[in-house]
C-alpha cells in the first residue's frame, strides 16, 4: 500500500511540472502577425490560434499548419470560399515569429427568386 502511495505523489509531482524555462540557443514564439485580413480582426484570428496558446513553447509545425487550417475556417463561415492562407516563420536569434498572409477572395453572395405565386394574388388579412 504506501508504495502505490509513492507512486501516486511522484505522478502527480511530474503532472503539476512547473512552467519551461527559455535556456540560451533555444527558440520560442516571440511574435504572432496576421498581414492582408480586411474582414476579420487580427485580435480575433489570434483567439482562436493553437499557437497563441502554447506562445512559449517554441514553434511546432504541425500547430502552424492547424492553424492555417483555422483561420481558413473563420472566412469560410462568413461566405469567403477563396480564401488563400499561408505561413511562414521568420526567425531572428533566438526569436521567432510566425506570419500568416491572408488573400481574401471575393465573398460569396446568393440572390433569392420567389416564383409561383400569381400576379393579382394579396396576402389574406389573418395572415398579415
Amino acid at each position: 500500500m504506501a508504495r502505490w502511495t509513492g507512486v501516486i505523489a511522484l505522478t502527480l509531482a511530474a503532472c503539476g511540472a512547473p512552467p519551461r524555462v527559455q535556456h540560451a540557443g533555444e527558440e520560442r514564439v516571440a511574435a504572432i502577425e496576421i498581414e492582408g485580413n480586411h474582414a476579420i480582426a487580427s485580435a480575433a484570428l489570434l483567439d482562436g490560434l493553437a499557437i497563441s496558446r502554447h506562445q512559449n513553447r517554441g514553434v511546432d509545425d504541425y500547430q502552424v499548419a492547424v492553424d492555417v487550417t483555422r483561420i481558413t475556417g473563420a472566412y469560410q463561415k462568413r461566405g469567403y470560399f477563396a480564401v488563400d492562407v499561408k505561413s511562414r516563420i521568420e526567425q531572428e536569434g533566438d526569436s521567432t515569429t510566425v506570419v500568416f498572409t491572408v488573400v481574401e477572395g471575393p465573398r460569396a453572395t446568393a440572390r433569392v427568386e420567389l416564383a409561383g405565386l400569381p400576379a393579382a394574388s394579396t396576402p389574406r388579412a389573418r395572415d398579415r
